[in-house]
């Protein structure tokens, strides 16, 4: 609760910066400068799906090595974990510089005239994967030892400093496009240093030297391989179909697919800071062997997760159409289809989040990454289908999504089953998923009648919102609570407001 909390105040600072900084940034830019940024900086992010396999096998092996209480261990598997991540920056900065280039050369819809800018983008783009490559096992040893209070602060940092190169665009004579892509160049990867420094001076494991022990090179190595193929699904469910909404559709749709995704990497941040701070302790207490504890977590913390991210987005998702207006000057079009499709799927897929938490912990992500991996990567080949050889429109990625996650969520659970025998789904199903469903369904009865009987405007919007508050928080306190859980929610409101001694 207090790592929440501490991410929850960085996430509410972030937010709202972040939502202004946007409108600047796509008044100043315009809609196709802003839809170009996009697709070129997705090429560099396609590529880096590597490193997420392999952030994700350093989270896990350091934080299962913290649960032992292992410092030689932890010493040694950091610095291979260096290692193993400097290679990785060396081979993607060759296929970046190789594969990608033809991309955008030839495969991008690009005006002529925006070339050099968007060529330039590129390499900014490529430097930034690289040193983000190499800077993973920092930002994992601070998670595994629970830091929070470290984020929150140097994301406060991060984004005053792009709030300031929003703000100054106008006054910039230069091509705009360019100055906002160096600009955010120096700043991100002048945080990333400061990460890097926090580490260094906080762990006494984070030692750099490049390290040959096979013992955990090939562990850690196996786990991210299988894991690749699972993170390969999810580059071609973001980024790969923004390459071919573009090819499709041109680099408008680009601008719409840019804004609704910041919307959700707002909202879903929410949730996704509720996970960060539980996921350790699911893997430490896997690593002391108390799986009816870890079951609780992850059952508190899958209802928890969606809860937060439901109360947030809810009244959005209502009143879209009035937030995008008010938010943009000029609302690219499709914008509002592909924000609520988007919504309407991490609502879904957000009840399972803690389950790959348990999964990674085990060690065991071959059957999840084939499985999961070949749902999601269908979404290429059928987008590309109806982009082809029909005359549809471009939701169709975002309906594959939503379908197919719904699918991968009950394959991790039934996983999870195999690799902790002790794990009771019946259980998980009972406390977390249904009770939460219900929750939702019942706390957004009044809102949708209000809104559907108001006008839109800020009187409408404001009586919308603060039902929704009303509704959810009584929905999610007597039915997506256990009796526990709610007598200590009140009692702790209580003693807040100094009504109970």
């Amino acid at each position: 609760m207090k790592n929440t909390l501490v991410l929850y105040v960085r996430m509410f600072f972030t937010m709202a910066v972040g939502f202004y900084m946007s409108r600047v940034i796509l008044v100043s830019l315009g809609v196709e400068d802003y839809g170009i940024y996009n697709v070129v900086g997705g090429v560099t992010a396609m590529f880096s799906f590597l490193n997420s396999s392999l952030s994700g096998a350093t989270s896990r092996f350091l934080t299962y090595e913290l649960g032992e209480g292992n410092m030689q261990r932890m010493k040694a598997t950091f610095s291979v974990a260096y290692t193993i991540h400097v290679l990785l920056a060396i081979l993607i900065f060759f296929i970046c510089e190789t594969v990608g280039l033809w991309l955008l050369e030839y495969k991008l819809v690009i005006p002529e005239a925006r070339m050099n800018a968007a060529r330039v983008l590129y390499q900014l783009s490529v430097i930034t994967v690289v040193v983000s490559i190499i800077q993973v096992p920092f930002n994992a040893l601070i998670i595994a030892h629970e830091r929070m209070n470290a984020f929150a602060y140097l994301s406060i940092i991060d984004m005053l400093l792009k709030l300031g190169v929003a703000l100054s665009l106008d006054f910039i004579p230069f091509d705009k496009l360019i100055t906002y892509g160096l600009l955010f160049f120096l700043v991100g990867n002048t945080m990333r240093l400061m990460y890097r420094w926090y580490a260094r001076k906080h762990f006494e494991e984070c030692i750099i030297v490049i390290s040959k022990d096979k013992n955990l090179i090939l562990p850690m190595l196996k786990f991210s391989g299988w894991d690749l193929y699972g993170n390969l699904s999810t580059m071609a469910r973001t980024q790969g179909v923004n390459i071919l909404q573009n090819m499709f559709f041109g680099p408008l749709i680009n601008a719409a697919a840019g804004v609704s995704g910041y919307v959700m990497g707002a909202v879903l941040g929410f949730s996704n800071n509720f996970i960060t701070a539980v996921r350790p302790q699911i893997i430490k207490l896997y690593a002391q062997k108390k799986i009816d504890e870890m079951q609780r977590l992850v059952e508190r913390g899958s209802r928890m997760a969606f809860f937060l991210l439901f109360f947030v987005s809810f009244p959005c998702f209502i009143e879209l159409p009035f937030v995008l207006n008010f938010w943009l000057e000029e609302v690219p079009v499709f914008t509002d289809e592909f924000t609520k499709l988007s919504l309407f799927w991490n609502w879904s897929v957000v009840l399972f989040f803690p389950l790959s938490a348990v999964i990674h912990a085990t060690g065991k992500v071959k059957r999840i990454s084939l499985l999961n991996g070949t749902l999601y990567l269908l979404v290429i080949p059928i987008t590309y289908f109806f982009f082809k050889f029909t005359d549809c429109t471009p939701l169709i990625p975002y309906i594959c999504n939503a379908i197919l996650g719904i699918i991968g969520c009950f394959i991790n659970l039934q996983t999870v089953k195999m690799y902790v025998p002790a794990f009771s789904v019946t259980h998980y199903l009972i406390h977390s998923t249904t009770r939460a469903i219900l929750a939702a369904v019942v706390g957004s009865i009044v809102p949708i009648c209000a809104y559907m009987q108001l006008s839109q405007g800020w009187v409408g919007f404001a009586i919308v919102c603060l039902l929704c508050i009303i509704s959810n928080s009584l929905s999610i306190l007597y039915i997506g609570m256990s009796k526990d859980e709610r007598v200590y929610v009140i009692d702790l409101l209580l003693r807040k407001v100094h009504l109970k001694e």
